[in-house]
């Protein structure tokens, strides 16, 4: 009887990592992929700024990156918008960041702001 009562708490133990192994497991995942999109859309930034130096009539873009793609949209004249959306594993991801950019008296693209937007 003691057998059986020590072989079902140790099934109960196993049973319990098992599951906290798991549910671990698929936080991290969800990180990685979150972390993905994040970045996607930061780099994504980083191109439509690199863009509206070379092209300041840039407008929109759809690049594809890792597990997704990233929709480049420019507003405005002078300060631009660049809104940026990144999508990774079928939409189940997504980041949207947005930046304002002036070009000053010389000419020069200046960043004013990036920020995650919801």
């Amino acid at each position: 009887m003691a057998v059986l009562i020590i072989l079902a708490i140790a099934l109960l133990v196993i049973t319990i990592t098992m599951q906290n192994v798991l549910v671990d497991t698929y936080m991290s995942f969800n990180l990685k992929k979150s972390d993905e999109a994040y970045n996607n859309a930061i780099s994504a930034v980083e191109e439509a700024t690199l863009r509206l130096i070379r092209d300041p009539d840039f407008s929109d873009a759809t690049l594809n990156m890792n597990d997704g793609n990233v929709i480049i949209k420019i507003t405005g004249d002078n300060p631009k918008t660049v809104t940026v959306i990144s999508r990774v594993n079928n939409d189940k991801y997504i980041c949207k960041m947005q930046a304002t950019a002036t070009y000053d008296a010389s000419g020069i693209l200046v960043i004013n702001n990036i920020e995650e937007i919801y």
